[in-house]
């Protein structure tokens, strides 16, 4: 009995498939299957034109319904290991409101390329806790160390370089230190936020209720450590002693949130580190 050629239909159904998923596998491979596939349709339409197909050519029908068999099963495997798609914390493009790498919400997106280095910044989820696991409380201890800052301190980039010049190491409350030692997911290039980096993530999340930064009842401090200087207020020509940062007020229940203030470098603080990425 002579071997019938496989419904027409049937081939139409696998192409249709491997057209549908050409975007989840690799170049590698869909160009193998691809070449099987149409393979697979010139033998088909060869066996139609010429009538063959049929009682004299057994084999060739017989090698063709091989190969669809073939076809389908690597269909089936692609539907069952389709590669997930790339996100914003997986190394993917991101919007502003993210997880990003190191777990935090993207607050900044570079999308001039003005800034060297980097396209993202993200800021923790999290303050920074003390070493017993409350929140953390922590304060600058030498104001000298401020006097390494450079001219726009505040500027948003500015961090990583800021930080390291005002971190005291012997300084257990030390807000630089903490932030430049914080590590989440293995990311471990965190740093103390400039006071623009802060007002940006008070605009673009804490004004629409993300990021955590609600202290009500907690008996803590509202303001957070910025790695910038304070330089521009006038009280300290007369008193240098006071240099230190600036503070921005963060928790949204708080009269003067979202404001950059000035204090003396001794004034307790809140800790969220800040990366940049990208």
């Amino acid at each position: 009995m002579s071997a019938e050629p496989p419904h027409p239909y049937r081939y139409v159904l696998v192409v249709v498939q491997m057209c549908g998923f050409r975007q989840i596998d690799s170049v590698g491979s869909m160009s193998k299957m691809r070449i099987s596939t149409l393979v697979a349709l010139c033998i088909f339409l060869n066996s139609c034109a010429t009538g063959q197909g049929q009682d004299d050519n057994a084999d060739q029908v017989a090698f063709l319904e091989q190969q669809i068999v073939e076809l389908e099963s690597e269909v089936a495997k692609l539907t069952s290991t389709s590669t997930p798609p790339v996100t914003c914390a997986t190394g993917g493009s991101c919007k502003l409101g993210d997880t990003g790498p190191g777990g935090g919400l993207i607050f900044f997106i570079d999308r001039e390329d003005d800034y060297a280095g980097f396209t993202y910044i993200e800021i923790s989820q999290s303050d920074v806790s003390s070493a017993t696991g409350d929140l953390g409380i922590f304060q600058f201890c030498n104001w000298i160390m401020f006097g390494n800052l450079e001219e726009g301190s505040n500027e948003i980039g500015r961090g990583p370089i800021n930080s390291k010049q005002i971190s005291d190491g012997s300084c257990k409350t030390d807000p630089a230190s903490r932030a430049l030692d914080f590590e989440v997911n293995s990311w471990s290039d965190w740093y103390l936020p400039t006071v623009d980096e802060l007002l940006l993530v008070y605009d673009v999340l804490v004004r629409n209720g993300y990021g955590n930064f609600e202290h009500v009842g907690q008996n803590a401090p509202v303001e957070y450590c910025t790695s910038s200087s304070n330089s521009d207020a006038t009280y300290l020509v007369s008193n240098p002693q006071d240099l230190g940062p600036a503070f921005v007020m963060m928790d949204p229940s708080f009269l003067g949130s979202g404001n950059a203030v000035d204090r003396k470098f001794s004034t307790n603080c809140i800790v969220r580190p800040v990366r940049a990425f990208g």
